[in-house]
């Protein structure tokens, strides 16, 4: 968002970093499909803290924050990378403009330093893990439910996994997928009538859902509800 929503220099920074063979610039449709599972609409603007909250849940290991401050009639371009998963600074650029018209030519040098450094700077970064790819407006909700799916793979241990289910459930009443695993993990347990009701939840909000999720959450309920 260097420059604010609409001014002409974030797409200048990202047409010139998309040339970078260390760089995946992540396109708009792809963010915007994320916006929706967030529940916001795709009109949004993408500030920095929704920018972090976008590359953790695909897995995207930074993110760039810009900023253009003016000194009298001189103009300085910064941007910072940021690892998005921990918020650390991994590195940071400068530029200066002499004027308005020489700030595209200095987002051109800065996106050059960028692309010389940027790919050591993101080697001391691990790789991140996207998480599931669900309808929900809470990212604490999807971590717990993220955390109920690492425990079912580790443990196998229902007694260990609906507790977090629960608990996503609670933080976001909504969370269809969520209620939906619930209710199939409940009748695995043999909890026939908690199966129904968790099957009758995630039903009520698959109008809001992606077309995958809907039909999975249409047919729990007919399946356990």
């Amino acid at each position: 968002h260097l420059g604010g929503p609409g001014h002409p220099l974030g797409p200048a920074l990202r047409a010139d970093l998309a040339q970078s063979s260390a760089l995946r610039v992540v396109p708009r449709l792809a963010i915007n499909e994320t916006l929706r599972l967030m529940q916001r609409p795709t009109t949004s603007v993408v500030d920095f803290d929704v920018a972090r909250e976008i590359a953790t849940r695909d897995g995207i290991k930074a993110v760039l924050d810009g900023n253009i401050v003016a000194l009298g009639g001189r103009y300085v371009v910064s941007t910072r990378l940021v690892s998005a998963q921990s918020g650390e600074e991994l590195a940071a650029f400068r530029e200066e403009a002499a004027s308005q018209n020489d700030l595209i030519p200095a987002v051109g040098r800065l996106a050059k330093q960028l692309r010389a450094k940027v790919g050591e700077s993101l080697k001391t970064v691990r790789e991140a893990t996207a998480l599931e790819r669900v309808t929900t407006g809470s990212m604490e909700a999807l971590s717990k439910y993220a955390a109920a799916l690492a425990m079912l793979e580790q443990t196998s241990d229902l007694t260990r996994v609906i507790p977090l289910l629960e608990e996503a459930v609670a933080i976001d009443s909504t969370f269809a997928m969520a209620w939906r695993r619930l209710a199939a993990h409940h009748s695995t347990a043999g909890q026939r009538d908690r199966a129904a009701r968790a099957a009758a939840q995630g039903y009520r909000y698959r109008d809001r859902l992606s077309e995958v999720e809907r039909h999975l959450t249409v047919a729990a309920y007919y399946q356990y509800g």
